[in-house]
């Protein structure tokens, strides 16, 4: 096993050990809040939503800064490629096993299963590249490139549609909210958040006459808002819903809402995904259901049935809101007043998230071709490139060699054809590899070559991996090269 291999192999083990220790460590503060008196509580599923997103913003605007428009779009393309192959199979697979989740695990470990493709930033490092692809979709350039901009036309009309829903809901239910200012629903809100221990934080608590149910709005604690429809609550309602909403500000469900709306705005056109992302909403309120309703008594889970029943209403955008669907109505209602006893789940949400993350880049895409004289020579002729460091290994075997023609190998490099692998790949476990450097005053190129795939690093301008389509002719290859002699 090479080291690369281990490498990765150790961190998804990490990670799915972290998620599992987080899950079975959670259920228990959750259960006994005041454990950790000094700490801001924090409820399953907590698994920051916002990571993956950023992660590609970071990676293609570095790329766009220090190679250019071209470079940035291929490395967009690589990553959403790999990302959106692996989430859409991934939920393909949990969208008909969630009712089976559902019946034997708790649901607050059912809403960690849909933030799981968000560790997957973590399986990217080229630290943790596999040896190999074990299959390549190979695209023609033109194809490809139509293909993309078709996708990224999708993803930004997603992402922006969604993203201007929220921001036009936000503004109408703002417009006319009037800041709550009756002494004890604020004391009452308060306590909510004293609770959690978040009675640091300076949240808005309004009513608004544009909202039908009680809901939270915002993915910042600075920009949250709470807001209660014109209605009276009983005192004791009004605990159970600021309740509901201080666990889902607590534990940052908008992120997560936006999460899968990243999702699918990157498989949008995988028809399954926009049932993804309401299945994983519906799991979010069965969560924070049992989350309120730990450890309550028979006439609590009574009222709060009965609050539900009398609550519908409307959360678009990155919001969270005490409401039920007719389709989950049932449910829920089901789960409040006669709740089984189900397992944490927490080894379950391990073990799939090691299997993502280990079967990420298996698949990887080949798109486009470029002549070694365009790729390796940046155009130019090869006869202004000196080689230098010519070395062959075998297995535990490496030898070095010159070029018994320069020009002559020069030619026959600027000959061979790539195209370009979406993944980063070693090749490691390859039986043979050819490496060398070639040089000009102004360009130095790394080489790797194996026999049907080749590592190229251009300095200053990072690594990619190749297939090469036309093959490598090792007879003719050793013909061009001599022994060095000591």
């Amino acid at each position: 096993m090479n080291d690369e291999m281990l490498a990765r192999i150790l961190t998804i083990g990490l990670v799915s050990l972290i998620l599992f220790f987080v899950i079975f460590s959670r259920n228990r503060t959750e259960a006994r809040p005041d454990r950790w008196d000094r700490d801001r509580q924090k409820y399953l599923p907590y698994i920051n939503g916002g990571l993956l997103p950023l992660y590609i913003l970071i990676r293609t605007a570095l790329t766009l800064l220090f190679d250019g428009a071209s470079q940035a779009a291929g490395a967009l393309a690589s990553l959403c490629f790999e990302f959106s192959l692996q989430i859409s199979i991934y939920f393909l697979l949990l969208i008909p096993a969630i009712s089976f989740f559902r019946r034997h695990i708790s649901a607050r470990t059912c809403s960690v299963l849909w933030l799981i493709p968000g560790f997957l930033h973590f399986v990217n490092s080229s630290s943790l590249g596999l040896s190999r692809p074990l299959a390549v979709i190979s695209v023609p350039g033109i194809l490809a490139e139509v293909l993309f901009f078709i996708w990224l036309a999708g993803f930004l009309g997603v992402l922006l549609w969604k993203t201007a829903e929220h921001f036009s809901f936000r503004r109408r239910i703002l417009s006319r909210a009037v800041p709550v200012t009756d002494p004890q629903i604020l004391s009452l809100w308060q306590k909510a958040l004293t609770d959690v221990r978040m009675n640091y934080t300076q949240f808005f608590l309004g009513i608004s006459p544009d909202v039908k149910v009680p809901l939270s709005v915002g993915l910042f604690d600075s920009s949250t808002c709470v807001l209660l429809p014109k209605k009276d609550y009983a005192p004791a309602d009004l605990e159970l819903i600021f309740r509901h909403e201080v666990i889902h500000i607590a534990r940052d469900d908008s992120w997560s809402k936006f999460f899968l709306t990243f999702c699918t705005a990157i498989c949008w056109f995988h028809p399954l995904m926009w049932t993804a992302m309401r299945k994983s909403a519906e799991d979010m309120e069965l969560s924070c259901d049992e989350t309120v309703l730990l450890n309550a008594g028979e006439n609590t889970r009574k009222r709060y049935a009965l609050l539900l029943l009398d609550t519908a209403g409307d959360g678009r955008g990155f919001t969270t809101c005490l409401s039920a669907s007719a389709n989950t109505l049932r449910h829920r209602l089901k789960n409040i007043m006669h709740p089984a006893k189900k397992r944490s789940g927490a080894i379950a949400a391990a073990l799939l998230c090691l299997v993502l993350m280990a079967s990420s880049g298996h698949v990887t895409l080949a798109y486009g071709r470029k002549t070694g004289r365009e790729l390796l020579y940046g155009g130019a002729s090869p006869s202004s490139f000196s080689v230098s460091d010519i070395s062959i290994t075998e297995g535990d075997r490496q030898t070095y060699y010159e070029p018994a023609d320069e020009a002559a190998f020069h030619e026959y490099l600027s000959r061979l054809t790539f195209s370009e692998l979406t993944g980063n790949y070693s090749f490691a476990s390859s039986d043979r590899s050819l490496r060398c450097t070639i040089i000009s005053p102004e360009r130095r190129v790394y080489i790797d070559i194996f026999d049907q795939w080749a590592r190229v690093t251009v300095k200053n301008s990072g690594t990619s991996c190749y297939r090469i389509v036309n093959g490598l002719n090792r007879d003719d290859l050793d013909r061009l090269l001599s022994e060095e002699s000591l």
